[in-house]
């Protein structure tokens, strides 16, 4: 974690690509092709005065412009799945999973060095188990339905198959935020280790915090996932935004393999997740459509991005003083406070606006609830349950909050305004509604950008993408009513960029 006094900035390019990342003095610059690949990274070295933040330097070439023709010993199947790397190779089940992983170097065309790793998966495509060569291991993950770790155990390989390790989590939004590890010889267990994590907003482990020791150790991760670090750095489940972090350097994001040193995937999005109004997602194997400052892949098939919805919390520096300080209650109320303020503020690019920040505050009365039971370390773990729960009901309320706008979202047909446009009053009369909840200013209901005002069209002219429309919930085209001022069950304000995308498709 940056000190509190290091300013931090970000540059964009005119497509909304990270181009800089500053630190203090130091930068980092990036660059881009014609198509969005990372074709180049600079290195930067910062020292904070704890610690000195290092990411080294990155250059990639795709002399034929395409995403999975990168050149320097990469290749890729029929499918565009990566396959040979100068480090890896990368194997695949029938269901185009990753089924084996070998680390190795290619030195003048031969290999030298090996390490495996063999991965199983569940029905639900949920990656259950991986083999490990080098540690003589496997390990067994148990999952969430939404595909978070919650236990996992590490198994000797022989004679015994001996437990060697038990990692248990307890989570919010997701993500770890208590992580309870325990040794084990001869089946039996010889040591136990309590730790809690703060996260930033991007739901990285930034600050660790040892329940036995009180020692707090901070870690930074590049915008794209490398970390600053390297003895801070985190392996394992729950780590860059949450996912896991495997000893061969790439990110399991369940839907597919992240490569945080090239700053893309090892295979294109299954989902096909593209806009033809951002080109910036037609490239498949990009993270973020290259904006991992402000967003995040929450399983590897779609781009999440991030907004501020309260500052609950007191702060990072606040919560690693009370930690060592042992004010246990204090830290319990910064941890629990940032934490519902930054992962409950990862939100789908459809905002759930006034729902949202009901399921926020909702949230953040569990966390205060969770704080008052923490007046002792060994509380801390009912404090985190809590808190857990917290997650829970925002998840109950994501699924209040969706059935009360469903039948708003339905749209209506086939009435005496069937097929026609909305008047010129109802337009009014909904951004009138739209601005009364959202604090007086008119937000498009499916991206959540503030729209302007309508402008009078001249011959040439382009319509703004962030202009304020009146759009038909259920198309005009297929009998969608017309809105008036007393009938709005089939009017939503959008911008203009999101009325153009969704075009004449019913909104599900």
């Amino acid at each position: 974690m940056f000190p509190s006094a290091t300013e931090v900035r970000h540059g964009y390019t005119e497509l909304g690509q990270l181009q800089s990342f500053a630190v203090g003095n130091a930068s980092i610059t990036y660059g881009y092709d014609l198509v969005g690949n990372l074709t180049n990274r600079t290195a930067l070295s910062y020292h904070t005065g704890n610690a000195t933040l290092a990411v080294g330097a990155h250059a990639a070439g795709y002399s034929q412009g395409n995403p999975f023709h990168r050149d320097g010993g990469y290749t890729y199947d029929v499918q565009g799945r990566l396959t040979d790397t100068p480090n890896h190779q990368v194997q695949y089940n029938r269901a185009g999973q990753v089924s084996r992983i070998t680390a190795s170097r290619r030195v003048n065309g031969n290999r030298s060095g090996s390490g495996e790793q063999f991965f199983l998966y569940d029905a639900f495509g949920q990656r259950v188990a991986a083999v490990r060569e080098d540690t003589e291991s496997v390990t067994y993950s148990i999952r969430h339905a939404d595909g978070r770790i919650i236990t996992e155990e590490d198994f000797a390989l022989g004679t015994n198959d001996a437990l060697k390790q038990r990692r248990q989590y307890i989570t919010l939004q997701g993500k770890a935020i208590y992580l309870e590890k325990e040794d084990f010889e001869s089946g039996q267990p010889v040591r136990k280790e309590k730790t809690h994590f703060f996260r930033d907003r991007l739901g990285n482990p930034v600050v660790t915090w040892d329940g036995e020791t009180n020692e707090a150790m901070t870690s930074a991760y590049e915008p794209y996932g490398q970390p600053f670090i390297a003895e801070a750095r985190h392996k394992g489940a729950h780590g860059f935004t949450g996912h896991d972090e495997d000893p061969n350097g790439l990110i399991y994001m369940k839907a597919r393999f992240y490569d945080p040193v090239a700053g893309c995937f090892t295979q294109p999005d299954p989902g096909r997740d593209f806009n033809p109004y951002q080109p910036n997602s037609y490239n498949l194997y990009s993270y973020t459509h290259q904006n991992p400052a402000n967003a995040v892949d929450p399983d590897g098939q779609a781009l999440e991005t991030v907004w501020d919805v309260a500052n609950i919390g007191i702060g990072v520096a606040s919560f690693v003083h009370n930690a060592r300080e042992g004010n246990w209650l204090d830290a319990t109320i910064d941890a629990g406070g940032v934490v519902v303020d930054t992962l409950a503020a990862a939100v789908p690019v459809v905002p759930g606006g006034a729902g949202t920040a009901i399921k926020v505050s909702r949230a953040g009365k569990m966390v205060v609830n969770a704080a008052t039971k923490a007046d002792k370390a060994n509380d801390l773990r009912k404090a985190a349950n809590t808190l857990d729960n917290a997650g829970d009901t925002a998840k109950a309320l994501d699924k209040v909050d969706d059935a009360a706008g469903a039948a708003k979202r339905a749209g209506s047909a086939g009435g005496n305004r069937a097929g026609k446009r909305h008047t010129k009053g109802a337009i009014h009369e909904a951004k009138k509604r739209n601005a009364a909840k959202n604090n007086g200013t008119v937000k498009c209901e499916n991206c959540g950008v503030e729209t302007t005002p309508a402008t009078r069209r001249t011959k040439g002219s382009t319509v703004n993408p962030r202009e304020g429309q009146g759009d038909h919930i259920f198309p005009r085209s297929k009998g969608g009513n017309g809105a008036t001022i007393e009938d709005q069950s089939n009017i939503d304000i959008k911008c203009a960029g999101c009325n153009n995308t969704k075009s004449d498709k019913i909104t599900q």
